[in-house]
């Protein structure tokens, strides 16, 4: 399987997702998102619906909670979910649901990432920061495979610098795992491992 980490804006990453797709030609594209937002996507590829745009997930009873999955023409996800509908390829979200993520927003009390990444893989102190670290190896990635390289570093120095007792931590690998058990199931389904796409925070790691 076939992995391309992003972020939910980037041009660099909306421009080279679509090089890797037309490069690897897979017969299954996985977006990082609740699976039962599947029902949505004939709708985002809609040529109705102009970007920028977002899904939103909210609780009923009081106190709301709600998340909100943004999209924008630089969106990587957004050009990989058009990819697959104009080369008539399976598409689907395969994390968590969003009753179950409503429900770790409610109950972490740090939902947010990391503000600062390891200052181990870089040569700038100007890179400390997480958008400086990003703009600076990625926005600016020559070529895709610069891109690839420095998302697996920006996610290895975020994994490196969350805490193991950190509730974040504990979510996200409980959101691996079903990850993992998602891509398995559509193994099973007859997909080749070789012909899967899953696109997920450079924070993810989903290893085959």
């Amino acid at each position: 399987m076939k992995t391309f980490g992003i972020r939910h804006f980037s041009p660099a990453g909306a421009y080279f997702v679509r090089q890797f797709l037309d490069k690897i030609k897979p017969d299954l594209v996985l977006i990082e998102g609740p699976a039962d937002f599947d029902f949505l996507i004939d709708d985002i590829v809609s040529k109705k619906l102009v970007p920028p745009f977002a899904i939103m997930a909210y609780t009923k009873e009081a106190p709301i909670d709600t998340i909100l999955y943004p999209f924008a023409e630089y969106s990587p996800e957004y050009q990989a979910i058009l990819w697959a509908r104009e080369n008539n390829k399976e598409c689907h979200f395969f994390d968590l649901e969003s009753d179950i993520m409503l429900g770790f927003e409610r109950t972490d009390d740090d939902t947010k990432d990391e503000e600062t990444i390891s200052k181990e893989p870089e040569k700038n102190k100007s890179d400390v920061d997480m958008e400086g670290f990003w703009e600076r190896n990625l926005e600016q990635s020559e070529n895709m495979d610069a891109y690839r390289a420095g998302s697996a570093l920006f996610g290895e120095s975020l994994r490196k610098d969350t805490r193991s007792d950190d509730k974040s931590f504990a979510r996200d690998i409980i959101r691996e795992s079903f990850m993992k058990r998602k891509i398995n199931e559509y193994i099973k389904k007859g997909f080749d491992s070789e012909k899967i796409v899953s696109y997920n925070r450079c924070l993810s790691y989903i290893s085959y």
